[in-house]
Formats: C-alpha cells, structure tokens, sequence
C-alpha cells in the first residue's frame, strides 16, 4: 500500500470512528431516563406550530406547540436539527396524559431528553410542571419517540410536560405527527426529520470506495 493511500484511509476511518452514535436510550428498541439537554434556541428554521387537541374517548383535551432549530449546541453536529415540544393537559380533563409519541424519526440518530431551563409558555402559560421520567424509541426502524410517566400517574389535568427535546442528525424537516395518549389518544400536526444521509453511512460509503480502489489497483498490477 503506498504511503499516500495509506494515509487517506486512514484519515477516513478516523472519521468514521469520531461520528457520534445515537443515545443507548434512544436507539431504535431502546428505553432509559431522559437526558437534560441544553438547546441552543436562537435559530428557528420552522414556524411555530400551536393547538388544541381533544381524545377520541373523551377523557382528555389540551393545548401543544413544536418548534424546530438549527441548534449550535446538538450533540451530533453544530447546526443539525432538534425538534422541541410542550404539552399542556386541560384542567378539565378527566385523565392524565400518560405518553407523548413523536413520528416518524427512523434512519435517523436521536438524542431524547428534557430542557428545564425552557418554558413553552404559549402551550404552558403559568401551570405547574410535570416531565416525563422515560423516554423510548420503538423497536426496529425506530420510526416513533416515546416521553412517558412510566410508574407515576402521568401528566394531571392542569399541569405541563415542560420542554421535551429531541436532537437529531438531520439537517432537513417536514409534516409529522404528535399523538398524545392514555386510554384515548389525540393526533396533531407536527414535525419530522427528512432528506439527510446520516454522516456514518456517508463516511462508511468513502471507506469502502477508497478500499475498492485500492484494491483494484494491487490487482491490476499483480
């Protein structure tokens, strides 16, 4: 192997190995506590999406926003985008809120959490704040994220999910959905990663390329 190509693919493979993988607790089939996240909210690359939301059975209804940024702080890259949430549960809702689903994030690297430092106000207005204590994306494609009250009543009735955050490796959005549950289930407008090679298949694509030519010179001049 000569010093040249050597040295290149070696460079590729070092940044192969720098990309940073997806959170154990949120790779497709995996389940943990959130983490506490520190987005960076100074980019907004979406309009601000807020509404109300009713059960199919009745026994709940509130009020949510979504938002998305290119955020500077994004564990996965300066720029990449993170998604963020907050989810008011009515006061006169007869059930807590027991999961809040996120679709559709499958091929793409999540990092899912919670920001206490932020407040969706518009969603929220002054009412007490409840977070989720489990966080989950499905088995898998891991199309879905999941926030849940796992073992706690849920979200009660006049009180407030807080900001719940999802970073990504994305870099572009569209149309997605938000499905609030518990015995019913609610579905609204929200948003979702799209049209982004994760840089690890980009990379991995590189060093098999560099490798094939390599290879295929040594054969030509055996």
């Amino acid at each position: 192997m000569k010093k040249g190509t050597a040295m290149m693919f070696l460079l590729v493979l070092a940044a192969l190995l720098a990309v940073p993988a997806a959170r154990a607790n949120t790779m497709p089939g995996g389940s943990g506590s959130p983490d506490t996240l520190s987005p960076d909210i100074s980019t907004p690359v979406s309009a601000l999406l807020s509404g109300s939301f009713t059960s199919n059975l009745g026994d709940f209804s509130g009020t949510y926003q979504t938002q998305v940024f290119s955020d500077s702080n994004n564990v996965f890259g300066s720029g990449d985008l993170t998604f963020l949430y907050g989810i008011f549960n009515s006061g006169s809702s007869s059930a807590d809120l027991a999961t809040f689903s996120m679709s559709f994030f499958n091929g793409f690297q999540t990092d899912v959490g919670i920001d206490s430092s932020l407040y969706p106000t518009t969603a929220c207005g002054s009412s007490a704040v409840v977070a989720p204590n489990q966080v989950s994306r499905t088995s898998g494609i891991g199309a879905a994220v999941n926030f849940t009250y796992s073992g706690s009543p849920g979200l009660p009735a006049g009180d407030c999910s807080g900001v719940l955050v999802v970073e990504t490796n994305a870099t572009s959005f569209k149309a997605g959905n938000l499905s609030v549950q518990n015995a019913g289930v609610a579905t609204v407008a929200a948003y979702e990663p799209t049209a982004a090679e994760p840089a690890s298949a980009a990379l991995l694509l590189m060093v098999l390329g560099a490798a094939g030519l390599l290879f295929g010179k040594r054969a030509l001049t055996a």
